[in-house]
């Protein structure tokens, strides 16, 4: 990355998750100069990232907010623009993932993650995409996966969600870019963080196949014989809020160092 302050200087950006990469990404984000509010149902989450990310003394403001509520995310876009004065950009991270094959998945596991994944993404660029148009500017960076781009087994629910969201992003991107805003998603592939330990773990259970066995095997798959970390992601996440990536919109950007499983 560049020196601190010199690509962001100025923005306001709100980020939806307190999480271990979310939290990667707005310290990148501050690093960069940015104003970031992070949002996040957990208020535990939020405190924690108050100590977490913080840079040159510069830390986010927080707010405690269910993106799958519809009257919530309302009213939180609302008061970010109050107390931000706009927003430049928005950046989707929440999520959520667990495991099942399809035979067998509660249909209550596959809305809590449809809900969360996709008709959170949906509510939160909604909520702030009129904002971005009446000002001719702005970027709303989904955050996806390589689960959207091609399935994965026994989790077709995640995979599902985040194909929606890929495909949300470039709808919404062709419905205003004449209007100056850019959408685009982003697509990890195995990231070395909570998510992607638990993707290993499980299915280094179901497969019976020991865990460094199956990492292995997933370098082996990467062209770059590595995972990805949370700041290849954050970097990412900070050229497409950037002015550097004005005539990027409509796509599904992967970071995953060439992965082809």
């Amino acid at each position: 990355m560049t020196e601190n302050g010199t690509l962001l200087a100025g923005k306001k950006i709100v980020e939806t998750s307190a999480g271990s990469i979310g939290t990667v990404i707005v310290r990148e984000l501050l690093r960069q100069g940015a104003d970031v509010e992070v949002w996040d149902n957990a208020a535990a989450a939020l405190d924690r990232i108050r100590d977490a990310a913080v840079i040159d003394g510069r830390r986010p403001t927080t707010r405690q907010v269910d993106i799958t509520s519809e009257a919530a995310v309302h009213a939180a876009a609302a008061s970010a623009i109050a107390d931000l004065g706009c927003v430049d950009a928005l950046v989707c991270t929440a999520a959520v993932l667990d495991f099942s094959p399809v035979a067998t998945m509660p249909l209550d596991q596959w809305r809590r993650t449809i809900d969360v994944n996709l008709t959170g993404v949906f509510l939160c660029n909604r909520a702030f995409v009129t904002h971005m148009t009446q000002r001719q500017r702005g970027s709303i960076i989904n955050i996806s996966s390589v689960g959207g781009l091609r399935g994965h087994p026994e989790i077709a629910h995640y995979c599902a969600s985040k194909a929606g969201v890929n495909n949300l992003s470039e709808s919404l991107a062709r419905e205003v870019g004449e209007h100056g805003v850019r959408v685009n998603a982003v697509c990890p592939g195995w990231v070395d963080a909570r998510m992607g330990d638990a993707v290993l773990d499980w299915y280094s259970q179901s497969w019976g196949m020991p865990r460094e066995e199956l990492l292995e095997r997933v370098r082996a798959d990467t062209a770059l014989k590595r995972f990805a970390l949370p700041t290849d992601v954050a970097n990412m996440v900070v050229f497409l809020a950037s002015d550097l990536s004005e005539f990027i919109t409509g796509e599904a950007l992967e970071v995953s160092g060439g992965l082809t499983y």
